[in-house]
C-alpha cells in the first residue's frame, strides 16, 4: 500500500478553536506545527457556538467577575469540572476576547463602543460577548485567518484514525485523506488532540 509520510514537530489533531490557538501559540514560539482536521478549514464544530462565548468583562453588569464566572460555571457542570481547569479558562477569558478582537473579530458592541454582554447558559449576569447568531463562525474565522497570516501547516479534510505510539508515547497518527483517498502517516514529537 502506498501512503505519504509527513513530520512535524507538534501534530494537533483538530481544526477548530481550540486546535487553531494551541497551533498560533506554538507558532509564536518558534515551534515547528502541523494542523490535521476532517473539515474543510473553515467548517470545523466551532462554527456551531451560536449563542456567544462567556467573558466576565463587566460591560453590561459590573459586579461580575472571573470568580463568580467560575462559580456559575462549576455549579452549572454539576460539580464535576476539573475546579483548577475553570479558573484558569475564567480567568483569562476576557484576555482572549481581547486578543479576538484584536486579530479582527467584529462582537456587537454598544453605542459607547464596549462589547454587548447579553445573558447565556445558567451565568448570573450579562456576559455572553456575540457576533449576531453566528459567533462560533466568527471566531473560527479569525483564527484560520491568523493561521493563514502566520503560513502554519494545515492538512484539510483528513480523518485520522488512529494513533501511533512507541514506549507508551503517542508519536503521531495514522489519517485518511477524504478527498484523494490516499493514507497519510503523520509523525511528531508531541501529539494534541
Amino acid at each position: 500500500m502506498r501512503y505519504t509520510i509527513i513530520k512535524s514537530g507538534v501534530l494537533i489533531i483538530g481544526s477548530g478553536g481550540a486546535g487553531l490557538r494551541a497551533a498560533i501559540e506554538l507558532h509564536d514560539n518558534n515551534i515547528d506545527v502541523l494542523v490535521v482536521g476532517k473539515c474543510q478549514k473553515r467548517d470545523a464544530h466551532t462554527i456551531m457556538a451560536t449563542g456567544g462565548i462567556n467573558v466576565a468583562l463587566g460591560n453590561m453588569d459590573p459586579k461580575d467577575s472571573w470568580q463568580l464566572h467560575a462559580a456559575d460555571t462549576i455549579r452549572d457542570g454539576g460539580y464535576i469540572n476539573d475546579t483548577n481547569a475553570v479558573k484558569v479558562l475564567c480567568k483569562n477569558a476576557p484576555k482572549a476576547v481581547q486578543e479576538l478582537v484584536k486579530w479582527g473579530a467584529k462582537f456587537h458592541r454598544e453605542k459607547n463602543g464596549k462589547i454587548t454582554q447579553r445573558f447565556f447558559g445558567a451565568a448570573t449576569y450579562r456576559r455572553a460577548c456575540f457576533v449576531g447568531d453566528h459567533t462560533g463562525r466568527e471566531i473560527l474565522n479569525v483564527l484560520v485567518d491568523q493561521v493563514i497570516i502566520r503560513k502554519i501547516r494545515f492538512k484539510s479534510q483528513v480523518y485520522i484514525f488512529s494513533l501511533l505510539s512507541s514506549n507508551g508515547k503517542v508519536n503521531g497518527a495514522i489519517g485518511l485523506d477524504i478527498r484523494k483517498g490516499k493514507i497519510i502517516v503523520f509523525y511528531a514529537k508531541i501529539v494534541v488532540l
